[in-house]
């Protein structure tokens, strides 16, 4: 029977955790699996443990289940703050955030936190501060 190495295992968790996290229909799915494992009689722990998750998150989604049904496995939308940028200047901004500052008439050869308040303000008439730029580029890099 073929076995899996340690850093194999790794390397395949790392890979599993990369797949669903860019897709809402993956993350629905990856619960269904592991609340089909809790079912055949796993703990929710040990499947956590089998797929690199958090075991209170497999215990949440098992809780969600028996209050909810199926759709307590899906992925809710998210409260927060609205964002600032409404969906095209979004798209627009995130376009410029893939050319170098130059050749949008910017001093610098990199975008940051405080070039892209700046540019907000700017071209967008949006005040944001420099944490909050810093993340949301990191959130347009790694969505």
């Amino acid at each position: 029977m073929p076995t899996f190495q340690t850093s194999e295992k790794e390397t395949l968790a790392r890979a599993l955790k990369n797949a669903i996290k860019g897709s809402a229909e993956a993350h629905y799915l990856h619960r269904l699996h592991c609340l089909q494992m809790v079912a055949q009689g796993h703990s929710s722990h040990d499947v956590a443990m089998w797929f690199n998750d958090n075991p209170s998150s497999v215990a949440r989604w098992v809780r969600h289940f028996k209050v909810f049904g199926i759709l307590g496995l899906q992925d809710d939308h998210k409260s927060g703050r609205p964002s600032k940028l409404d969906h095209d200047a979004l798209r627009k901004l995130t376009k410029e955030l893939s050319q170098q500052p130059r050749t949008l008439g910017h001093p610098a050869d990199h975008w940051d936190g405080k070039l892209l308040a700046s540019h907000l303000e700017k071209h967008y008439g949006v005040s944001m501060s420099v944490r909050q730029c810093q993340h949301q580029l990191r959130q347009l890099r790694h969505p």
